[in-house]
């Protein structure tokens, strides 16, 4: 799920294959679009303009929030077999959509996040830090110059603009499966592992790019 930016709405992607929109206060479902498939993942753009989801057929599509209709059609996120589309984020002003790719098991392709430029549909860059076999989430700084990556065992963050890896970071001790960035971009936090195998929450000042608590 994610809220609109204005906290008006919310958006649902599920195993159906059904992204939804509701409306935050009554709980009334107001629109649907029947995408097929199993969604793994949803995001609304900062700027309120489109929601993008994550499919199970290694496909992503963003549609416009207004009127949930597809801006690019399907977007192509096959890197090699046994691969897995894991998350979407989609920058605060619109222009840039990151896919979160990896193996689905212990066997396959390497992952690369998947930078989409959202005018054309075209693809910008394939990001591959320290050369993953797996990368579970992604979000775009509140200030869209800083994208956050988390693989297994390790998080990174790439400037946009350069695509430059700034910092490089292995002290998760398992999978980080969810990352956000703090409204004011000061601060970065991880999830990572799951129950009975090292599940933690960490937080990190940005730039410095020091953890300050766990």
């Amino acid at each position: 799920v994610d809220h609109s930016p204005d906290g008006e709405l919310i958006a649902s992607a599920d195993e159906n294959g059904v992204l939804r929109i509701w409306n935050a206060t009554s709980g009334v479902n107001i629109q649907s679009v029947n995408v097929g498939g199993s969604l793994s993942s949803v995001s609304w753009s900062g700027d309120g303009s489109y929601i993008g989801v994550t499919k199970d057929d290694d496909t992503a599509n963003v549609y416009y929030a207004s009127n949930l209709s597809s801006v690019h059609g399907s977007i192509d996120a096959d890197v090699g077999g046994g691969d897995y589309t894991y998350d979407i984020d989609l920058s605060s002003d619109g222009e840039m959509a990151a896919i979160a790719i990896g193996r689905s098991g212990n066997g396959g392709t390497n992952g690369v996040v998947r930078m989409i430029n959202m005018t054309d549909g075209s693809v910008l860059q394939n990001l591959n830090p320290s050369g993953e076999d797996r990368f579970e989430s992604v979000a775009f700084s509140p200030s869209g110059h800083h994208l956050l990556i988390g693989s297994n065992g390790d998080f990174y963050v790439v400037e946009t603009t350069t695509w430059s890896t700034v910092s490089s970071i292995n002290s998760p001790n398992a999978d980080v499966q969810a990352v956000d960035w703090s409204p004011d971009g000061k601060h970065l936090a991880i999830c990572e592992g799951w129950d009975g195998n090292g599940a933690t929450i960490r937080l990190y000042a940005a730039g410095s790019w020091t953890q300050k608590w766990s």
